[in-house]
């Protein structure tokens, strides 16, 4: 053991105080690190005997490295000047010792910067030391490994805890027992607040080791003091005699019988208890009833939830056996049972005859009993020789939308609580709360427009995004609270992960991950895209603050499944060439994503919880289906049939009256752009897994491809004479890119530089464009010509897009979310001056009339074409926006709520819409399945 000095080290703050010590965070100068310096109990150092026993065992637990045990790295000695008081005073003698029997003299020093220093304590009682009164006192102290995050104590303080989160807490404790076991070395005051988790979702346990190093020797008179007393918490004893405490005692230790590692599985199985069931095992209101409970008490095992797997309850009871030897006798055995079940490699579980139902079970109801009768699915293991379970049957139901615009899932759900009650999900602009339990929906306050849901880890609050902030909801009514303002102004791209630590992570689909409390305040950096990758979409939250799986656009189209746990990351899949979607972890092991090109559907990758990795080859779960999202106690909601592959276009009329279709059906055709003289379309087609720009004749019923490269091109845009169009090409940040091109497809397409949502000057000869500016958001630009300086031309802290010149070029349209969703807006053209804002209850996409006098564009969640009078002379004059009729829904999800668009004729009497190629009324809603993995599991 390395001798450590005292004057080394810079105290910067006291962390707490109790039994066994004091505990002070400080600065290694010598070596770089924090560190924990934990001074202790000035009782027993008058005791030679206790001293010289501890300075042994506190080699032998500086010995124990194992990933969930705080370090001990130093133990020394030092005398403190009673008179030092603060840094840079005269500090009286000062002489630090080592760990060694051996003293070491020198000259005094000062200590080692840091106010807090003069707060050690400097006198000992009793005589200690140099003696009672003396100027100076000895103080003997650990140097200890500095773990940040909350102690489990503080987290059970909130309540229970969900038993996909206390599984890999459980296991990283067990682990950590094991391997103390394994050199000797028995804890013998675990406890909740001797557990840290760090934010990452890592355990250590503290204290290792020391409740024996701090007790006398055996035989020795402090010893023999305590012979005839019963063994107390040392928050009770006079002497301070760390034995352990009291409510986490075992009946031995109650007794004053010694301890072995039987102890420890005993604490291990209290400490279980109460994560899963937010009690104490064995309450009392003196430490006389607590370990009268403790000796007599039968643990009230009604109070564990009935989602605990019945392996995990047996392996509970045999921990909190009263009998030593009936207990359970090697952590090991808890290890291995845990390890499965986090994995998810327990059979499933069947409710004993007689037993208390599963909630799941109660909660549904009447309403779908029928659909969803059976036992909830759990994660666990089997550790028993015994014969697995028979799983119960796949059940299934369906929760219908009132309308197609439910049909836009990937913003607004569906997304089911993690208990397993409620599911969340958007409806015609609206976000609903269905309570399994009754059935019945209803509207969540202020959660028009709202997209992500999301949801607590103890499913008391629902998340979601407006606009540019995150907002929560009590789960049992009352208003919702802003969480926080997204910076740059834009929309959430992907879901957002609340962890149990109390972080929310999510991405703003041009960015990598973020982080904020979920208390309120400014977003942070998490974790930044490397090179080659454009940003992250779609994080989703492991169990326990294990991690945050997440999908990763890269340059050329790739996406890749990824996982960031414990400050790294790694890739889980890759497929090139597809789109991936809504990751979700499932209790069973898995994890479940949307997979959208090629063999769309829901699949399921084997993952092991325990140990981050893949684990199998993905399978098909659900084909053309999407976002999936899976409870912790196993149900799997997601929506049926939404992806409408094939679409095609349609001419309707003022009224949406159907007047006829324009070719055939096509691979998911949206943002349809007619040319100035009405008789062609530029669109973007997905065939075969390939996203290009497609030329329709309307009159003639051809089409011919536009691109051919691998890329993703996106918002044509025609010239005014009708021999051009420009488009963006990329999916993300700052590689969006504007390219132009001859409509008749000669040539080859021309770069123009940083880019998106080109619209061309009046004369043809510049174009305006959004472009993202970190300071600020997606400011638009011009370059007139289209090849020479930009200029800014309007800048919001908000995001700017789908730029329109008039007709007659000098007012300019475009969508802004700076109201907190999107709505249209105009402004002069070429100048930017003067705003008005046209749309009033949301609006995308606008699209002029031949003339200028009609402004047109879509109102998001209702998908309502909405059309708006327009007067320039003498002044400039909006009439009030008149709905002209409800677009159908193409069935097609789009990247941040993207529309699929729709085109106007010059004269306004004629407009081109997406519809699937199957009848809408066909689309299913949401499907609910619980016990998913049943069918899979019998294959």
């Amino acid at each position: 053991m390395i001798g450590s000095t005292l004057a080394q080290f810079r105290i910067t703050a006291k962390l707490g105080e109790g039994g066994m010590g004091e505990v002070w965070r400080a600065e290694d100068t010598r070596l770089g690190r924090e560190v924990a310096i934990k001074v202790l109990p000035e009782r027993f150092l008058a005791d030679p005997e206790r001293l010289a026993r501890f300075e042994r065992e506190a080699r032998v637990l500086a010995s124990l490295s194992h990933p969930n045990v705080a370090g001990l790295f130093e133990v020394g000695e030092a005398r403190v000047g009673a008179v030092a008081t603060r840094a840079g005073t005269e500090a009286g003698p000062y002489d630090d010792r080592g760990s060694s029997s051996s003293r070491r003299g020198g000259a005094p020093s000062p200590p080692a910067g840091g106010e807090a220093m003069s707060a050690l304590p400097a006198t000992p009682p009793g005589g200690a030391g140099r003696g009672e009164g003396s100027p100076e006192a000895t103080i003997h102290y650990l140097v200890m490994e500095l773990v940040e995050g909350e102690t489990l104590a503080e987290r059970i303080g909130r309540g229970a805890l969900l038993p996909g989160e206390v599984l890999p807490i459980a296991l990283q404790i067990a682990a950590a027992l094991e391997a103390a076991h394994e050199r000797g070395i028995v804890h013998r005051d675990l406890k909740p607040a001797n557990v840290k988790v760090e934010p990452g979702g890592k355990v250590k346990v503290l204290d290792f080791g020391l409740a024996k190093a701090l007790e006398p020797e055996p035989g020795s008179s402090a010893a023999a003091s305590l012979a005839h007393s019963p063994t107390l918490t040392y928050q009770a004893t006079q002497a301070g005699v760390l034995m352990g405490t009291a409510a986490y005692m075992s009946p031995e230790q109650a007794r004053g019988q010694a301890a072995d590692r039987r102890a420890d599985i005993w604490a291990f199985g209290v400490v279980l208890y109460e994560m899963l069931t937010g009690r104490m095992a064995f309450p009392g209101d003196t430490v006389s009833d607590t370990l009268a409970s403790v000796l007599k008490t039968d643990t009230d095992w009604a109070l564990l939830p009935p989602t605990v797997h019945p392996e995990v309850r047996r392996l509970l009871q045999r921990c909190l056996e009263k009998d030593a030897d009936r207990r359970l006798h090697d952590v090991a055995d808890a290890r291995v049972v845990l390890a499965d079940a986090v994995a998810g490699r327990l059979p499933q579980a069947l409710v004993a005859e007689g037993a208390a139902r599963p909630a799941a079970q109660r909660r549904w109801g009447a309403p779908v009993a029928a659909a969803l009768a059976g036992a909830a699915l759990a994660a666990g293991a089997s550790w028993l020789a015994r014969p697995a379970p028979s799983p119960p049957p796949l059940r299934k139901t369906e929760i219908a939308y009132a309308g197609a615009a439910g049909l836009r899932a990937s913003r607004v759900g569906p997304a089911i609580s993690p208990d397993g009650r409620w599911v969340a999900y958007g409806d015609e602009g609206l976000l609903w709360l269905r309570d399994f339990e009754s059935a019945a929906a209803r509207e969540v306050p202020g959660g028009a427009g709202a997209a992500r849901p999301f949801w607590s880890p103890d499913s008391r609050w629902l998340g979601f995004a407006v606009g540019d902030r995150l907002w929560k909801a009590p789960v049992g009514g009352g208003s919702p609270t802003a969480i926080a303002k997204l910076p740059e102004g834009l929309d959430v791209a992907g879901g957002l992960a609340w962890l149990s630590d109390g972080r929310i992570v999510f991405t703003t689909g041009n960015s990598g991950l973020l982080s904020v409390s979920d208390q309120g305040g400014d977003p942070k950096p998490l974790l930044e895209a490397a090179e080659g990758e454009l940003d992250f979409h779609f994080a989703a939250p492991l169990p326990g603050a294990r991690g945050v799986v997440f999908v990763v656009h890269r340059d050329g189209g790739m996406d890749t499944l990824s996982l960031y746990a414990m400050g790294e990351r790694r890739q889980l899949l890759q497929l090139p060439g597809d789109t991936l979607d809504a990751p979700a972890y499932s209790p069973t092991g898995h994890l479940l994503y949307e997979r959208q090109t090629t063999n769309p559907g829901i699949w399921a990758l084997p993952f092991s919880l325990a140990d981050l990795e893949v684990t199998g080859e993905p399978f098909l779960v659900v084909p053309n289906a999407g976002v999936p999202d899976v409870s912790q106690e196993g149900t799997l909601v997601y929506v049926a049939g939404s992806e409408a592959r094939l679409t095609r276009l349609a001419w309707v009329d003022r009224q949406g009256q159907r007047l006829g279709e324009i070719g055939s059906p096509q691979d998911q055709v949206v943002q349809p752009v007619l040319s100035p003289d009405g008789k062609r379309l530029a669109l973007l087609v997905s065939d075969g897994g390939r996203r290009d720009l497609w030329i329709h004749d309307t009159e003639r019923g051809t089409r011919t491809r536009l691109t051919f490269d691998e890329a993703l091109e996106t918002w044509p845009e025609w010239s005014p004479d009708g021999r051009q169009v420009i488009y963006s090409v990329g999916q993300g940040g700052q590689e969006l890119s504007l390219h132009v091109k001859a409509a008749d497809g000669t040539g080859t397409a021309r770069a123009l530089g940083h880019g998106v949502g080109g619209s061309f000057t009046r004369d043809g000869t510049g174009i305006v464009y959004a472009a993202l500016d970190p300071e600020t958001s997606w400011d638009l630009w011009l370059r007139s010509p289209m090849d020479g300086e930009a200029t800014r031309l309007v800048q919001e802290e908000a995001a700017q897009f789908w730029p329109r010149v008039a007709p007659g070029g000098d007012y300019l349209a475009y969508a802004s979310s700076e109201s907190g969703r999107d709505e249209v807006y105009l402004t002069r053209f070429p100048d930017g001056t003067g705003k008005w804002q046209v749309s009033v209850a949301g609006g995308d996409w606008p699209q002029w009339s031949g003339d200028g006098s009609r402004l047109y564009y879509i109102q998001p969640g209702s998908r309502a074409v909405m059309e708006v009078e327009v007067t320039v002379e003498p002044a400039l004059s909006l009439g009030q926006p008149r709905e002209l009729f409800a677009a159908p829904a193409s069935g097609i999800r789009r990247p941040f709520g993207w529309p699929d668009g729709f085109a106007v004729t010059p004269d306004g009497e004629r407009f081109v819409v997406v519809e699937p190629a199957e009848q809408v009324q066909s689309i299913p809603g949401i499907s609910v399945v619980q016990s998913w993995f049943a069918e899979f599991r019998r294959r």
